[in-house]
């Protein structure tokens, strides 16, 4: 049930909450959420969006399922630098409390209670010509998590080409190069 202040309450039902492939366990759920919007207009060339979500679920009956809560907040700056260069940076921060399928990250295929924190800033520049402009960003994050993750850092560096067809589509060429550093182990 959504109200008129961006709030959600339910209730519903997991058939698997543990993300078990053995032992499946199916348990009732009662959750709350919420979200907040803000934008502004760029009157005077620079552009503000501000994001926050967060999400509450509550397990019935189940002592094996610890509840899940998930909150994302997220804010972008954007500047008009004239002569179709525009300037940007994104910070987000999300605070993580779920079971989580960790075989992309982890030597193991398994599943965990991840429980942590991401920090990212992601300054760009951005060209434009034409119909079309090129772009980079750089990605920087910290994801700390508790045992049995590992937290670490990543870089990741951003190139776009980017071409419009119209003024509702796009399209585009991207070029991503990461690297992350453990803080425990060797990556």
């Amino acid at each position: 049930m959504d109200d008129k202040r961006g709030r959600t309450r339910g209730r519903g039902h997991r058939d698997n909450v543990l993300l078990s492939s053995v032992h499946p366990v199916a348990a009732g759920l009662v959750s709350a959420g919420g979200d907040f919007l803000l934008n502004r207009l760029p009157t005077d060339g620079t552009e503000v969006a501000v994001m926050v979500s967060g999400d509450y679920s509550h397990f019935v009956d189940v002592t094996a399922a610890e509840p899940e809560a998930i909150v994302l907040a997220q804010g972008e700056v954007k500047r008009d630098l004239g002569r179709r260069w525009l300037a940007g940076v994104r910070g987000q921060y999300v605070f993580l409390h779920q079971v989580f399928d960790v075989s992309a990250t982890e030597a193991d295929l398994t599943t965990v209670t991840a429980r942590g924190h991401t920090v990212l800033l992601s300054p760009s520049l951005r060209k434009g010509w034409g119909r079309g402009a090129v772009e980079g960003a750089l990605d920087g994050s910290w994801q700390y998590f508790e045992s049995p993750l590992d937290p670490y850092w990543e870089v990741v560096p951003t190139a776009r080409l980017l071409r419009e067809f119209g003024r509702r589509a796009e399209v585009g060429l991207s070029y991503r190069l990461s690297q992350r550093w453990y803080d425990g182990r060797p990556p």
